[in-house]
């Protein structure tokens, strides 16, 4: 899919994470402080994402 990562990033927009899209690559700015339950849900909320965009 061309517009994958212009689609994916829209995705992950509406779930409030913040990625950088370069492409049809994207890549993660996560905060530089943190913690565990804030990785599951970065995780979690990208695999809706990808399911999303699939």
């Amino acid at each position: 899919n061309p517009r994958f990562g212009r689609d994916f990033y829209r995705s992950a927009l509406e779930r409030e994470l913040l990625l950088r899209p370069i492409g049809n690559t994207v890549y993660f700015m996560p905060p530089y402080v943190i913690d565990e339950p804030e990785w599951r849900m970065l995780v979690e909320r990208t695999l809706e994402c990808i399911d999303h965009c699939a």
